[in-house]
């Protein structure tokens, strides 16, 4: 029997500081090589500000998941869902779709009904921003103790994700 707590769908800002930026990102600093920065790079104009905007962002996504109507009508399987997405011209999530998911199909639901509810995107301290892509991850789970090794899991992948320096690695992150 799944107990329907707190932990059922929230994800937390765990991997904010671990998970950054769009292949190749750069932290808004020079360096001493003639490197520059391509015109569709996406530059992080401040360390600071994207913490502090990836905190916003998951709390509001926190929030989402709270007020989803599909939780109200059936409970979520345990699982973690990454819900991919570009930044639209009005700010709001767009192109919208399922990037990875080891929960069920209204886990899948909740969280994308969750991340087109996000309202704080266009704030995101990023140079071109448009051609930017977002990464939601979320976790579903029936207790803490589930949550913590759904938590590692993630955390394994996201690096793995990182270090590839394929595509894959080029998303900006939120949630976890």
């Amino acid at each position: 029997m799944k107990t329907f707590a707190k932990y059922a769908i929230t994800p937390a800002a765990a991997l904010a500081g671990a998970v950054l930026l769009s292949a190749p990102a750069y932290a808004g600093e020079r360096s001493n090589t003639a490197t520059a920065a391509k015109a569709d790079d996406i530059v992080v104009l401040s360390k600071a500000k994207m913490k502090a905007w990836q905190a916003r962002t998951t709390r509001a996504l926190d929030r989402a998941l709270e007020r989803s109507p599909i939780e109200r009508t059936a409970v979520p399987g345990s699982g973690i869902v990454q819900v991919g997405f570009t930044l639209g011209a009005d700010g709001r999530a767009e192109d919208v779709e399922i990037y990875g998911s080891s929960a069920d199909r209204i886990a899948e639901k909740s969280a994308m009904h969750a991340v087109r509810r996000l309202r704080t995107l266009q704030d995101v301290p990023v140079s071109n921003k448009m051609n930017a892509r977002f990464l939601a991850n979320i976790i579903f789970a029936d207790d803490h103790t589930q949550y913590r090794k759904l938590a590692k899991t993630l955390e394994v992948s996201e690096r793995a994700r990182l270090a590839s320096g394929a595509a894959e690695s080029g998303y900006i992150a939120v949630g976890g």
